[in-house]
This record gives C-alpha cells, structure tokens and sequence, in this order.
C-alpha cells in the first residue's frame, strides 16, 4: 500500500493538489490578487512534504541533521516549483500547462549537479546545464504571453 502510494506521490502529479490549487489560484484571479497568488502557497507546498522527514528517519540510516536538511531543500525546491506551476497556469489559463510542466519535473527530478562535476565530459554537461537556465529565463515570459492562449484573467 505504501509504495503506491509513494510511486503516485513522486512520478504523477496528484489530481486532487492540482484541482485545489487551480481553483484557488481562479478564484485569486477574480480578486485580483493573482501576481501574489503564487507566493501564497509557499506554506501548503512546505506542509505537503514533511512527511518525508519522517519516513528517513525511521529508516535509521540517516541523522536528525541529515534529516533536516534534505527536508528542508527538498521542500525549498518544491515550493519554487509549485510558483512555477501556478505561474505557469496564471499565465496560460489552462491547467494543462501545469500538469504537463508537474509531471515532467517529477520524471526528471532535481538535476545531478555531482555527476555532472564528475562526468568525464563535464564541460559539455555544465554548458549544457548552463544554456538549459539561460534559455528558461529568457523564454519563461514570452512562451507564457497571455495572449497565445487567449487569457484575459492574468493581464
């Protein structure tokens, strides 16, 4: 039971999470508050992944500091890319581009920035990693224009 339950929390985005989320994000439209929605979800994104801290340490093989700290970059990281999702759907206003961006996130996960250091071509790898950034602030805002997908909410 608990591995299905770990295999849909971290490879598929949970339908219901995203619903909430879109629904509340919709209805911060609608009041006008939609440019500071995102930031709101900073403490629900933190809350919805404190369970791990608990599963790692009762596995015992790892430290309450140790514990700690993969928690908190873990939800660090997880709270910036729940205000990318929501900025993503914001900008779009189709909870497609939300999902689609959710699920590939969870596929490809954080990138391995120790491998890469240690990759026997690692000057292609931290170039490639490098342009990848690079390329993602650039298009961030023109590929999210309102008006491509015929939003009138967040203008």
């Amino acid at each position: 039971m608990f591995f299905l339950r770990n295999l849909h929390r971290t490879k598929y985005p949970s339908f219901s999470i995203q619903v909430f989320r879109y629904f509340l994000l919709c209805l911060a439209s609608v009041v006008k508050l939609q440019r500071v929605s995102p930031a709101l979800y900073l403490l629900y994104l933190l809350a919805a992944h404190l369970h791990h801290a608990r599963e790692l340490y009762k596995t015992g093989y790892y430290s309450l500091s140790s514990v700690m700290l993969t928690t908190f970059f873990q939800a660090f990281y997880t709270t910036l890319f729940g205000i990318l999702s929501s900025f993503l759907f914001l900008r779009t206003g189709h909870l497609t581009s939300a999902v689609v961006s959710h699920a590939l996130c969870n596929v490809m996960g954080f990138p391995d920035f120790e491998n890469a250091l240690q990759h026997r071509k690692k000057i292609v790898v931290c170039s490639s990693f490098l342009t990848g950034l690079i390329m993602f602030i650039f298009f961030l805002f023109p590929l999210t224009e309102p008006k491509l997908f015929g939003n009138r909410l967040y203008v």
